[in-house]
Formats: C-alpha cells, sequence, structure tokens
C-alpha cells in the first residue's frame, strides 16, 4: 500500500480511536477497581461497627447465664441480688436494668424505682408469652424485641430459663427466668449509630421471632429502600439480624470527569493519560496491598500481613529456630472506659513502639485486633528467648499525656519451634494457651507452653464467673478433677481468705496441684467417691496449720468438649 496523506491519516484515525478505546477501557477498569475498593472498605466499615454490637449482645447472655449460675449455686435464694446487680449495671452501661422472674412472674428488678410496671407475668402476657414459653420449650437464651416496655421506654429483653435439681427425686425442675434489659437506643450509639456520622445510611433488620421469617426493622437512617447495600448478617439468640449500609447519595462516582476526559483530550494526551493510568494502577494495587496487610494504628502487620510473612519464613529453607508469641494488655477495657479510646489507642501506641525497640528487626511484629499483638523471634535459641520475652515483660509500661502519667501492664504466653511446634496454626494455638494460662494465673506475667496446660481448655464461665464471684462473701474455687487430684483454677477473694492467703498466687503455692491435701484425711474420701454434687461439713487446713469447719456445697460437672470441672463453694460454720 503505497503511503499517502490520506493513509497517515487514516491510521492516525484508527490509531487515535484505538488510543480512546484504551483509554476508556483503562478508565473503566480503574472505576470498577475503586467501586470493588468502596464496597469492600463499606463491607469492613459496617463489619466494624457491628462487631461490638455482637460484643454487647453477646455480653447480655453471660449476664443472664451468671445470674444464673447463682440462682442455681444458691438453690434460688439469692443473697444481696442489688449489690451484685449494681455491678452488672455500673460494668455494662447499655443495660436498663436487670430481673428475676421465679415461676415465670417478674419479682425482683433493679434498679427498682421507674420499673415497678416491669413486674408481670411473663407466660401470660399477650406479647412476651409466646416467645417466653417458646425459649421454655427449647431450654434456650430468647432476645425479644425491639419493644415497649410497661414501664415505659424501649429494650431488648434477654431471658434464660433455670432449671433447679430436686433434692429428692433428683430431677430437674424450672425455677424461672433470669433477665437482662438492654436499653434501645442506648445500646446502638456507639455502635451502629456511628455509620451515619460517618456518611453512610444504613438499616438494622431482625427476625420477628425464631419461628416466624418476618423481618421486622430496629433501627434505620431513612425509610426509603438502600440502593445496592452491602450487607451482614450475623445470628444472635436463635435470631438472623442484617445490617445493610450504602453511602449516602448511593455509588456514582466520578461520571462527569470521565466524559470531560474523553470528550476534550488529544491523541498526544491520550498517550499522557494511558501511561499515567498504567502507573497509577499500579501505585494503587501496591496501596491496596499495603493496606491490606498493615494496621492503621500501630503501623505493624494486621492478622493477614502477619500470617502470610510467618507461612513464608516457615516455609523458606532458612529458618532454624524460634519463639511465637502472643500476648494482650491486662484490664484493656478500663483504660477505654475510663479514660476513653484515644488513651486506649495510645496504650496500643506504646505498646507497639516498645515491641518494636525491644525485639528489635529480627522478629515479624503483628497486631492480631483489638488489645492483642503477636510476634515471631526469627533464629534465636530457646533460653535466649525466653530471657527477651521476660525482659519484655518485665518492661515497666508506661506513658504521659498531657502532664498525667498512665502506666498498664502485658500478659504473654510463647511457644518454641521446632521442639513445641513448626507450623503456625500450632504454634499459635500453643501461644494461645499459654497466654491464657497466665491469665488464670493473675495476668502481668508471661509462660511457656507445656504439655500440662492443654488441660486448661477455655470454658465460658471465665471473666464473667470471676467479675462474679469477686463480689460473693463466700468463698468459691474452680477446680480440675480427676480421681486424685482436684487441681485448682480459679479461686476468689473470700476463699484465699478463708485459707489465710494473701494472694491467689500464695493460694496457688499453697494447695499445689491439688486441693484435696487441704481436706482433713478422715474427710477427703468422701471428695474421691463423689458423683455429680457433694454437701456437707468438712474440715480444712489453713496456711497457718489449724483445722477450720466448713460447709462445703460441690458440684461437679463434665461438660463436652471440656475437661471435668468442680465448682466448690466454702463458709465458715
Amino acid at each position: 500500500m503505497k503511503w499517502t496523506e490520506k493513509t497517515c491519516l487514516i491510521y492516525t484515525i484508527l490509531g487515535s480511536i484505538i488510543l480512546a478505546v484504551l483509554f476508556a477501557a483503562s478508565i473503566l477498569y480503574i472505576h470498577q477497581r475503586e467501586q470493588a475498593y468502596l464496597r469492600a472498605e463499606t463491607y469492613q466499615i459496617t463489619k466494624d461497627h457491628v462487631t461490638p454490637l455482637i460484643h454487647e449482645l453477646e455480653q447480655s447472655n453471660e449476664v443472664v447465664t451468671g445470674l444464673a449460675h447463682l440462682v442455681i449455686t444458691t438453690r434460688g435464694n439469692v443473697q444481696e441480688f442489688d449489690r451484685i446487680a449494681r455491678h452488672t449495671l455500673e460494668t455494662h452501661q447499655w443495660l436498663a436494668n436487670v430481673q428475676l422472674a421465679p415461676n415465670g412472674v417478674v419479682t425482683t428488678i433493679y434498679p427498682e424505682k421507674g420499673n415497678e410496671n416491669g413486674k408481670i407475668d411473663l407466660l401470660n402476657d399477650p406479647k412476651r408469652g409466646p416467645v417466653v414459653r417458646y425459649g421454655l420449650e427449647q431450654n434456650m437464651i430468647i432476645a425479644q424485641g425491639p419493644l415497649p416496655l410497661k414501664q415505659g421506654g424501649l429494650g431488648i429483653a434477654v431471658r434464660k430459663p433455670v432449671f433447679l435439681m430436686s433434692e429428692t427425686d433428683r430431677t430437674m425442675h424450672f425455677w424461672g427466668f433470669t433477665i437482662a434489659m438492654i436499653a434501645v437506643p442506648e445500646i446502638y450509639i456507639n455502635t451502629v449509630y456511628e455509620l451515619s456520622r460517618e456518611g453512610y445510611d444504613y438499616r438494622l433488620i431482625k427476625q420477628a421471632m425464631p419461628t416466624s421469617s418476618d423481618m421486622v426493622t430496629v433501627s434505620s437512617t431513612t425509610e426509603a429502600p438502600l440502593k445496592n447495600p452491602v450487607t451482614y448478617t450475623f445470628y444472635w439468640d436463635g435470631c438472623e439480624w442484617t445490617l445493610e449500609a450504602a453511602p449516602t447519595g448511593g455509588w456514582q462516582i466520578g461520571s462527569y470527569t470521565k466524559m470531560g476526559i474523553l470528550i476534550g483530550i488529544s491523541l498526544w494526551v491520550l498517550l499522557t493519560i494511558i501511561l499515567y493510568g498504567i502507573l497509577k494502577i499500579d501505585t494503587n494495587e501496591r496501596l491496596y496491598r499495603h493496606a491490606a496487610e498493615t494496621d492503621p494504628l500501630t503501623g505493624l502487620y494486621n492478622r493477614r500481613g502477619f500470617n502470610e510473612h510467618i507461612d513464608a519464613y516457615l516455609k523458606s529453607e532458612s529458618h532454624i529456630r524460634g519463639a511465637l508469641a502472643m500476648l494482650d494488655v491486662d484490664n484493656f477495657k478500663f483504660f477505654n472506659d475510663t479514660y476513653g479510646h484515644h488513651i486506649g489507642d495510645m496504650v496500643l501506641l506504646h505498646l507497639s513502639q516498645t515491641l518494636r525497640r525491644k525485639l528489635g528487626n529480627r522478629s515479624i511484629i503483628g497486631r492480631n485486633g483489638g488489645d492483642e499483638f503477636i510476634f515471631l523471634i526469627r533464629d534465636i535459641s530457646e533460653e535466649a528467648a525466653v530471657r527477651m520475652i521476660r525482659d519484655l515483660s518485665e518492661t515497666k509500661q508506661t506513658f504521659s499525656y498531657k502532664g498525667t502519667d498512665y502506666v498498664f501492664t502485658i500478659s504473654i504466653g510463647f511457644a518454641c519451634f521446632p521442639r513445641q511446634a513448626i507450623q503456625r496454626e500450632s504454634l499459635c494455638r500453643c501461644a494461645d494457651i499459654a497466654l491464657y494460662a497466665v491469665k488464670l494465673q493473675g495476668r502481668d506475667s508471661f509462660a511457656q507452653y507445656h504439655e500440662k496446660m492443654n488441660a486448661m481448655n477455655r470454658s465460658q464461665f471465665g471473666t464473667l464467673f470471676r467479675d462474679i464471684t469477686a463480689l460473693t462473701p463466700v468463698g468459691t474455687v474452680i477446680c480440675q478433677t480427676t480421681t486424685k487430684d482436684w487441681s485448682v483454677l480459679y479461686a476468689n477473694a473470700a476463699q484465699i481468705a478463708l485459707y489465710g492467703c494473701q494472694s491467689l498466687k500464695e493460694f496457688l503455692d499453697y494447695c499445689g496441684d491439688n486441693i484435696l491435701r487441704t481436706i482433713h484425711p478422715d474427710d477427703r474420701k468422701s471428695f474421691r467417691e463423689m458423683d455429680s454434687e457433694i454437701h456437707g461439713y468438712f474440715r480444712i487446713l489453713t496456711r497457718q496449720g489449724s483445722y477450720v469447719k466448713v460447709l462445703i456445697t460441690a458440684h461437679r460437672k463434665h461438660p463436652q468438649n471440656f475437661d471435668e470441672i468442680a465448682f466448690i463453694v466454702m463458709q465458715v460454720v
């Protein structure tokens, strides 16, 4: 073909069209990526806002479970209910009140003032009866609401049926309900309400009842349906909950800008923009990848980034030995509740800086989420790892802000490889078990994993049981039981004082591996032959060397997936 001005023009036009198509495709690709990123970001924001709501809802289950345990251990004769309830409401400020309903009739409410109309017959109430009876039949915790309360306002009622064992025929019979009333809208203020402040419309819906497929709106910023929202679904107390969210004003972005670029740009600008688009895409990918593996607050790896780097290191041929540790801030919720989340963030920042300074470049450090951190020390002997972690544990954690000094402590659990594990999942499990052991022993320390710790499986009584028994005036102790040994897992302050000890550590040292050693030899046989429970008078040997006569009530259980546990209550005669 003869090259002419006409040919050049044709090729120029064709080239211009091809460049225009490529540019348009690049813009469309960027737009789709931005949309995908925005939706992913919106989903993460939605999840971040709903996670504390789920946590608070689940804490209400722990409250009614703890009250149920209190009813069971006192055989329905709950003493100092107001004091225990007051502490519970101070700890969970989104609770409106807590109640006891023997035989399904609410008789006790704290606080009572202003809630007098709440004393109703739940089983026969027209609105509450069907849900309450369903929960009783299924023997499960049931939440109902939000619903108008007889004492005024709105609330979500969380009710747990409680059964007591008959002392005559040893059959279970219905005692009543323990109830926690969640205040509405207070429970949403610091959770899903924050979405609207960040520029999102949302709608929170739930199943009307566990037996119904109807969905009801719990909270919403708009009456109109959201356009193409992201959704996050979770389940609580037998009902499905869904949070929908979308940016206020819709998902549309950059349409006029793209039209102006397509109409007004010449061929040489198109070439420049194509190059810029390629570079921009590459940069965005790097930023997205960096954001996906980095914790924005501390600058450390997040869970995903840490796992990727650890897996790559453990699979390489260069690793020989090392240690993996998990740690968290003791009583971190105290800082957030007392001083505010800003101080809580400063605690995490200070700790991250301490980890960088103490562990150096030989370590991979990450934040698992919340106040939990994780790190791996590369190419270090077991003895050197113990020294390094001990030094970190004993380092005073303190910082100043606006003239005020803040002090906090940390707990650390760790495992060494390859002796104790070689896979990331196994190392994390071992370190987590060791961390849990530190928590059981009183926090502010460190521990290396060993096989005996496998016996200390997590149970659901942990934090809530500690909170409730701390206010119980009688001695209470939890033991892991075998045929010969009853190893102490936890004891409250009254139990520690009963034995003449000053601290949990001193009490554990005194009892050793077996609390039966402190029982008079003539009385031990009854404990060893105990089936599921025991009630009677026994003699215990205090740390000062004298025997004290006490009334002991003990319940021995073997829950599914957990080691056998005994709950023991001691009261001086």
